[in-house]
C-alpha cells in the first residue's frame, strides 16, 4: 500500500494505462506476467474496471477500451495513482490530453513510476540549435503543481547533482527504463523551493525590499509569499522583506502592481522591472 492507496488499486489504473495507450496487445497472460498475478485476477480485474464506469473488453483474447477516458475520470485515476485528493483538478489536463490522447495517463504513470521505484525516464524534451529533439535521461524527484501547470522535478546531469523541471505539455515520447542511478541521497522538493518564486529553480538568492501603500498592510499580513517573509509598517507605508530568487514570474507578480509598489532594493530588480515596462511601451 502507497500513502494509504491499495496495491489493486494502483495495478488496476495501471492496466487501464497500457490498454489505453496501446489497445489490442496486452492479453491476460500478458497482463499477468507484467503485474506477476495470476490471469483469473486479471479478469477480475477488468471486471472491477468496467464497474468503476470504464469500459475496457477483451477481444480476440486482447484488451481494448470501448469509448475514451472523460477528463473527470482521468483526473480522478491520476490523482488516485498519485496520492492526491480527488476533489482537486488538473488546470491543463485537456490541453494535456489533446497533445497526447490515449497516452495521457500512461505519461503520468510512468512519471510516477519511476519517482517510486528510483528509475531513470528517456523523454524527448526540447530542440538543439538545429531543431533537433533532445532525448534526456532524467531522475524523477516530484510532480508539482505550479499554478496552470504541472512540472517534474528531475536530476538530469551525468554527476545528477542539477535539478531542473520540465513542463508536461512539452513532452515527447517517453520511455520507463529499468536503470537506477547510482545517487543515494534525493534532495527534498520543499528545500529546493524555499527561494523559489513560482517553477523556476535557477539564480541565487537576493534580498528584496518592496514598499506599499498603508491601505495594503492588512493584505500582505494575511498573505504567505515565500517562508522567510517580513512585513513591517515604516514612515513611508507597508515593506514586504523577503529572499528570493528573483524569476520572469517574480519581476511579472511585482510590474502587476504598478504603481502601487516601490523597489527599495536591490537595484538590479528595479532596473530589470523599468526596462521591461519600457519594451512594453515601445510594442504599444
Amino acid at each position: 500500500m502507497k500513502d494509504g492507496i491499495s496495491k489493486e488499486l494502483l495495478r488496476r489504473i495501471e492496466f487501464i494505462s497500457l490498454v489505453a495507450e496501446k489497445p489490442d496487445t496486452y492479453g491476460e497472460l500478458d497482463l499477468a506476467e507484467i503485474f506477476g498475478i495470476s490471469e483469473q485476477m486479471i479478469r477480475i480485474d477488468a471486471k472491477i474496471i468496467r464497474e468503476m464506469g470504464i469500459m475496457v473488453r477483451s477481444r480476440k483474447n486482447r484488451y481494448r477500451l470501448e469509448s475514451n477516458i472523460n477528463l473527470k475520470t482521468l483526473n480522478n485515476l491520476i490523482l488516485t495513482y498519485f496520492s492526491l485528493n480527488q476533489n482537486e483538478s488538473i488546470r491543463n489536463l485537456k490541453m494535456i490530453k489533446d497533445k497526447f490522447r490515449d497516452k495521457t495517463l500512461s505519461i503520468f504513470v510512468n512519471i510516477i513510476k519511476a519517482i517510486y521505484n528510483r528509475n531513470i525516464l528517456e523523454i524527448e524534451y526540447g530542440k538543439d540549435e538545429y531543431g533537433h529533439i533532445i532525448l534526456r535521461k532524467v531522475v524523477p524527484v516530484n510532480l508539482i503543481r505550479v499554478g496552470r501547470n504541472i512540472y517534474m522535478l528531475g536530476l538530469e546531469d551525468e554527476k545528477l547533482t542539477e535539478l531542473k523541471s520540465f513542463l508536461i505539455e512539452r513532452f515527447g515520447k517517453i520511455k520507463l527504463t529499468s536503470k537506477k542511478p547510482s545517487l543515494k541521497d534525493y534532495p527534498e522538493s520543499s528545500e529546493i523551493f524555499r527561494f523559489c518564486w513560482g517553477s523556476f529553480l535557477g539564480g541565487e538568492k537576493t534580498k528584496v525590499k518592496l514598499l506599499f501603500p498603508f491601505e495594503l498592510e492588512d493584505y500582505f499580513n494575511e498573505k504567505f509569499f515565500i517562508e522567510n517573509q517580513k512585513i513591517y509598517s515604516s514612515s513611508g507605508g507597508v515593506i514586504l522583506e523577503l529572499e528570493v530568487k528573483i524569476s520572469y514570474e517574480f519581476i511579472s507578480w511585482v510590474m502587476g502592481w504598478g504603481e502601487l509598489v516601490k523597489i527599495l532594493e536591490p537595484a538590479e530588480l528595479k532596473n530589470e522591472v523599468v526596462s521591461k515596462a519600457k519594451g512594453l511601451l515601445k510594442q504599444n
